[in-house]
């Protein structure tokens, strides 16, 4: 398995379903995790699971299908999580 360690990964629709997987296992191997989702209690819901895991995570409720809400969540999570590598 592939360790993530020192990667930051950014996953929208991390408040259930899919995303919210992706984020667990991304988690799993080591990366940090921020997360955004529409949804306040799915978000803060997905950032408790990936905290047991053990990882930094950022959650962050925002609407990333508009403009605003895409560079607000942007804004915040290079903040506190530094920059996004592929």
């Amino acid at each position: 398995m592939r360790t993530l360690q020192d990667r930051v990964a950014v996953i929208t629709g991390a408040g259930s379903g899919i995303g919210r997987e992706l984020a667990l296992e991304l988690a799993r191997r080591g990366a940090t995790i921020a997360a955004v989702d529409v949804r306040p209690e799915g978000i803060e819901e997905t950032a408790r699971l990936v905290r047991a895991i053990g990882p930094s995570v950022s959650d962050h409720v925002a609407d990333v299908a508009e403009a605003d809400g895409c560079r607000h969540f942007l804004a915040r999570s290079l903040t506190r999580m530094g920059p996004v590598t592929s």
